[in-house]
């Protein structure tokens, strides 16, 4: 099974961006934008959606906590470029393969968060 990249748009996180491809920093160096992916299977219906975090090192920099910062789902670019940025993500989504769906997703989450990420699944005979 392999992954398959269907769309990619502007998150929630960080300012109201509309047009991605278009979008200019206020500042080139510091910025901070959330990016939503939708992904499937090649040759299958349905997708899943991962959000992914898209920031410049000089944001980092500036919005560290105590020095500490954590990195899980977040892509850090020099400078924003929407080419280079799709294409980067496209080609990593399409090199995720595996032998079910939750292997290909696993590694496409090491990217972005999925929308199902510690999701569990209600048990009614408690815990």
């Amino acid at each position: 099974m392999k992954a398959k990249f269907i769309n990619m748009f502007a998150s929630s996180i960080g300012p109201n961006l509309e047009d991605l491809e278009n979008y200019v920093p206020e500042d080139p160096e510091i910025f901070r934008f959330g990016v939503q992916v939708t992904v499937g299977a090649e040759g299958e219906e349905g997708v899943d959606s991962f959000d992914i975090k898209v920031v410049s090192p000089k944001w980092i920099l500036f919005n560290g906590t105590e020095k500490i910062f954590m990195g899980r789902h977040y892509l850090i670019m020099l400078n924003y470029d929407f080419d280079r940025l799709k294409n980067f993500i496209v080609s990593y989504i399409e090199s995720c393969t595996g032998n079910t769906w939750k292997e290909v997703a696993d590694k496409v989450g090491r990217l972005g968060k999925s929308e199902y990420e510690d999701y569990e699944p209600f048990d009614p005979s408690g815990p």
